[in-house]
């Protein structure tokens, strides 16, 4: 391989044991990185070694990967074969279309929405019951205080303090059986 190219995983270090990484090969020119997506999205402990480990996919994707850094090879070649010069954004014109991300922006979004678990949000279908004003000329302390002798005050909270009392002491009563 080219001193020029490598591959890297996980760059941005968001891969985990649930959370996946990409594969990505970045080509140097004169010092100017060019990152090439490989597609390849993988869990920490599907990468060993410069190569894709335990996945189902594993040698369908270190083709892939190598296609890629071949394709980067070639266009290095080529460039100083036909003595163009060696800059970064000459070399993104070169790389082929399906190489290219960023350029077709939308594409790549439906794709990553088609292929996401996407699933409801933490504060989905919460509503605000009540909103209560916040003084700056108070310390936040003051706020809280405030905030709370008005809760105090409410007929719904109350109720919310009892049946809390009542399950704490549920769970006391429950423990102190299980315990003897």
């Amino acid at each position: 391989m080219d001193k020029r190219i490598r591959v890297v995983f996980d760059r941005q270090k968001a891969a985990s044991m649930t959370t996946e990484g990409t594969v990505e090969v970045i080509v140097t020119i004169k010092g100017t990185r060019v990152y090439v997506g490989t597609g390849a999205k993988l869990k920490s402990y599907q990468w060993k070694d410069g190569e894709v480990v335990s996945h189902p996919d594993s040698m369908f994707l270190n083709q892939i990967i190598q296609e890629h850094v071949d394709d980067c090879e070639k266009i290095l070649i080529g460039m100083e074969f036909n003595k163009e010069p060696m800059r970064a954004d000459i070399f993104k014109t070169h790389l082929p279309e399906r190489m290219r991300h960023g350029i077709r922006f939308m594409v790549w979004l439906k794709q990553r929405i088609k292929h996401r678990n996407l699933r409801e949000g933490t504060n989905a279908g919460l509503s605000v019951k009540h909103s209560f004003p916040y003084s700056h000329d108070h310390s936040m302390d003051a706020n809280i205080s405030s905030v709370y002798e008005q809760l105090l005050d409410m007929e719904e909270y109350q109720k919310e303090e009892q049946a809390n009392d009542v399950g704490q002491q549920e769970e006391r009563v429950a423990k102190s059986a299980f315990h003897r």
